[in-house]
């Protein structure tokens, strides 16, 4: 599932075809007329090859647009883009509008369903009832218990999501409250007649932006790309935090607040035994209920302790074999451990073999996919967007499940291994934790980060040892205790990053990179690498219009 349509059209036209994720966009219109000018160089007969799951309608309720102006209307599976006449288009935006409780409201979504159990009802966004219309890019863990607390009559009930307009009214129709009842990762988007809600989950495994057009529109969506065109500036909408915004306001600004933060005071009086105990029950827990419904699981296996092990808790519970997958050079030394996994818990494997020719190839994809330049993101991001790309062909797999995020939890980078002290260790594991988007068991999080300090930094001991004996018995004990090796370092002999960075060094000339300054004055690469990623962002984005984006230097 996802948030916004309108680079659907922009982004076809100016790269080509791209593979597209679904999307929704919620734009208020302040003073419609001017709000719709952005659109028309969008328009025209362009050939569109998407996989969407549904019709995507960008269009504005108001009648006097001129005829070539048109609406985009995205078909699924025939994927083209038409210009409609002013005799369709009235049709269009009615069957658009269906739901949507005011007039100055766009609210559209596009799903990749997840789908749960046998005889579930199928489910489409908006949901409405009760005045309120929601759309959500997200899983709720607990929606029947929020929808057994509820007496609301809804459309559309059957979706998890629906939890959403649920827990709202079961909170006296309180936001933070209604927030903070949601388990599971979520940006959502939800309106009544007086004002637009905003929700996303705690740590923000489910990207969220917002920002104001010229005329004063607010535009939300889950990409950078399909809303930085339309707004003067782009903001991320924090993790763990809600808003409530008047829709007959005209603020350009939106008050956030927070309804959950990471634990920063480690609880002193846990005992190792009782930490691992609770490590383990809690960890079993949230890999439990992640694998809700009846389709294909698969696990990205990159060999290491963590992909592993989440491998071994889930295979405990589903009925039918999950698949895993695993990505690396001929060479690599990860694959061997990963082959040894899938043998050990006995489910298939398929294992994609990459070049170093193939990783360079796919940069700009990745960073148009990722939507940073951040180095280290793009390094790990280069494998997992080729072995998601196979996965895609391949096969049936639309759950995927890894290990990401133990090492920012755990301290058990190798910098972080090396911190003078367990205090400064623990600072370090706060300050990651802030930018961890893609783990999100919660109240596994809360307890790893209230664990005392120490015990993250044992001497004489391996990394992560209080999570490898926790679970001692579950893996082998040449995966449960191989020590660390970063993704991009364990993909072959040769390491990735070293690739890539010759690479970057052939096609930045030093008198370029001498005048890098001059071009990029706001972060300004320090490696011919990051020269080489931040003009692939900027040719794609526009840097000085998004807001702060998370930044890691190489060493």
């Amino acid at each position: 599932m996802g948030l916004c349509s309108v680079e659907r059209v922009l982004y076809q036209k100016r790269f080509g075809f791209r593979e597209l994720k679904s999307a929704t966009v919620l734009v208020q219109r302040i003073e419609p007329p001017l709000l719709w000018a952005p659109f028309r160089p969008l328009f025209g007969h362009v050939k569109v090859e998407t996989d969407l799951t549904d019709t995507v309608i960008v269009r504005s309720e108001h009648m006097t647009i001129p005829s070539e102006a048109g609406f985009a209307h995205l078909v699924n599976k025939r994927s083209h883009t038409e210009s409609l006449s002013d005799e369709i288009a009235p049709n269009v935006v009615q069957s658009c509008h269906s739901g949507c409780p005011t007039q100055h409201l766009c609210l559209h979504h596009t799903e990749t369903t997840v789908q749960y159990d046998p005889g579930d009802v199928p489910s489409e966004q908006p949901i409405v009832g009760e005045g309120l219309s929601v759309v959500c890019n997200g899983e709720i863990y607990n929606h029947k218990d929020i929808k057994a607390e509820s007496n609301a009559q809804l459309t559309n009930d059957g979706s998890d999501c629906a939890a959403i307009i649920h827990a709202f009214i079961n909170s006296g129709y309180n936001l933070r409250e209604a927030c903070a009842n949601l388990d599971g990762v979520f940006a959502f988007v939800m309106a009544d007649k007086n004002n637009i809600y905003i929700g996303r989950d705690p740590l923000g495994v489910r990207p969220l932006f917002y920002g104001f057009s010229g005329s004063g529109a607010l535009i939300i969506g889950s990409e950078v790309k399909c809303t930085e065109q339309l707004c003067d500036r782009l903001d991320f909408f924090p993790p763990g935090c809600c808003a409530v915004v008047p829709i007959h306001g005209r603020t350009r600004s939106i008050a956030v607040q927070h309804y959950y933060s990471i634990p920063c005071i480690a609880d002193r009086f846990l005992s190792i035994p009782n930490a691992q105990t609770l490590i383990k029950d809690i960890l079993i827990k949230s890999v439990e209920k992640r694998l809700m419904g009846n389709r294909q699981f698969g696990f990205m296996l990159s060999g290491g302790l963590d992909s592993s092990l989440i491998a071994s808790i889930a295979t405990k519970f589903l009925s039918k074999k999950p698949i895993a997958f695993s990505v690396g050079f001929e060479d690599s030394p990860d694959l061997e451990s990963a082959r040894t996994v899938a043998e050990y818990l006995n489910i298939p494997h398929d294992v994609l073999v990459i070049t170093p020719e193939e990783c360079l190839k796919v940069v700009p994809e990745v960073i148009y996919a990722l939507e940073t330049f951040d180095p280290l993101i793009i390094r790990c991001g280069i494998a997992h967007y080729l072995l998601c790309k196979h996965i895609a062909k391949t096969s049936d797999v639309k759950v995927l499940l890894s290990g990401e995020g133990a090492d920012e939890l755990f301290g058990s980078y190798a910098y972080m291994q090396r911190a003078p002290n367990a205090f400064h260790l623990h600072k370090e594991i706060l300050r990651r934790l802030t930018h961890l988007h893609q783990y999100d068991v919660l109240r596994f999080i809360d307890l790893v980060a209230r664990l005392p300090p120490a015990y993250k930094l044992i001497p004489m001991k391996l990394e992560k040892f209080i999570l490898r004996s926790a679970f001692d018995g579950w893996l082998p004990d040449e995966v449960l205790w191989r020590s660390k090796e970063g993704f991009a370092e364990a993909l072959g002999k040769t390491d990735l990053g070293d690739i890539v960075h010759q690479h970057a060094s052939t096609l930045i000339s030093e008198k370029l990179f001498s005048e890098r300054a001059d071009r990029f004055p706001d972060r300004t690469p320090e490696t011919p690498e990051e020269y080489w990623y931040r003009q692939i962002f900027e040719d794609t984005f526009h840097y000085g219009k998004v807001g702060p984006l998370v930044h890691t230097k190489v060493y």
